[in-house]
């Protein structure tokens, strides 16, 4: 009884767990599969969906631009001006420009060439080739040859400007003698402008005489700046070369200042003897050591040497005729067989004040 029993139980509880398996089944299934409402509402999206992709599309292709409208050839328009491509032709101010010499000119070839006047040569019309020809090797040392060249101008005057200039040559050698006249004859400079306006009126038709501007201002210029100057490079030339003798003296001016005159004498090629004006030098040292250092300075700025100096004369004052520490005595370590005079006149006045005193009061 008791394993019928549960034997039945058992089957009991196996269909009951068939029959509850087969309920879940079937409840897994119904909630699967969908409703209609939802199937209608999916259809409705994707419906939506592709209406919305439809427009978008359109949109794309109206921005998008037509290939067969790109493909068609614009109408040429008869009036529109026709663009001309650049060349490289030669332009006008390459001729100006300082950075190309002025050398380059247009070619004789065609318009799209350049050519050298220098060198003689054709360059492709581009400002690129034309620089790069000027800053050549070539280029260059036809520069540097033109610059060495001489003019064939310089050689052979116009006849007016060799008129001109010997016209001008006639004024300035007339000029120079009137000043020579007035200072080998000491006329006063003063009275320059009144002889000028007499030869003036003597000649009013000589056009050299008419063409004279030599004032007192003028002529003063040329006596110290061109006559005493050329004078003093000759006598120094001379003196170089020649023996000669120097005169010195000591003075004071109005404003009080010691000057030294210096007189160089010697014999010229004529054999004429010559006394000259060599030098005044503003004295600061009066003493023999003094004067010696101002005659050196004096005969070395000219370039004479010492040694061909042979007398020297001065006034009998003891700074100059000491026999210990006199001028003379200093010029000789210098010079030995340097020969010392000194002044007659004033020797001759010692000479007689003291004959005088050896007279009888009486007489």
């Amino acid at each position: 009884m008791k394993q019928s029993t549960l034997t039945q139980f058992l089957a009991i509880k196996n269909k009951n767990k068939s029959d509850s398996s087969s309920d879940s089944e079937s409840v897994v299934k119904i909630n699967s599969s969908p409703s209609s409402s939802e199937l209608s509402d999916d259809e409705e999206t994707s419906e939506s969906s592709s209406t919305d992709n439809q427009e978008a599309r359109k949109r794309k292709s109206s921005l998008k631009p037509n290939k067969q409208s790109t493909n068609q050839k614009k109408p040429k328009i008869s009036n529109m001006p026709r663009k001309i491509k650049n060349r490289n032709k030669f332009c006008d101010n390459w001729k100006m420009d300082p950075e190309l010499g002025g050398f380059i000119s247009k070619s004789d070839m065609n318009s799209q060439h350049a050519h050298c006047n220098l060198c003689k040569k054709d360059i492709r019309g581009s400002i690129y080739n034309v620089k790069r020809h000027v800053k050549s090797i070539f280029h260059k040392q036809n520069v540097q040859a033109m610059k060495c060249t001489v003019a064939v101008d310089q050689f052979v005057q116009k006849p007016e400007v060799q008129k001109k200039q010997l016209f001008d040559d006639s004024v300035k050698d007339a000029e120079l003698r009137l000043a020579g006249l007035v200072a080998k004859e000491d006329i006063s400079n003063r009275k320059t402008d009144s002889l000028l306006q007499v030869m003036k009126s003597c000649f009013p038709t000589d056009a050299v005489c008419q063409a004279l501007a030599s004032s007192r201002t003028k002529t003063t210029g040329i006596i110290k700046n061109v006559l005493a100057t050329e004078e003093k490079v000759q006598l120094a030339n001379w003196l170089r070369n020649n023996k000669f003798a120097i005169i010195v003296d000591e003075s004071t001016d109005k404003s009080w200042t010691k000057v030294l005159v210096i007189i160089a004498k010697y014999v010229d090629a004529n054999y004429n003897v010559r006394e000259v004006f060599l030098g005044l030098l503003d004295v600061h040292d009066a003493s023999s050591a003094g004067q010696k250092n101002l005659i050196m300075k004096c005969l070395s700025d000219l370039g004479i040497p010492i040694q061909n100096l042979m007398g020297i004369g001065f006034d009998n004052a003891s700074v100059n005729t000491g026999s210990v520490k006199g001028l003379g005595v200093l010029l000789k370590e210098e010079v030995p067989n340097l020969f010392i005079l000194g002044c007659t006149s004033h020797s001759l006045a010692l000479c007689t004040t003291y004959a005088t005193q050896k007279l009888p009061e009486g007489l």
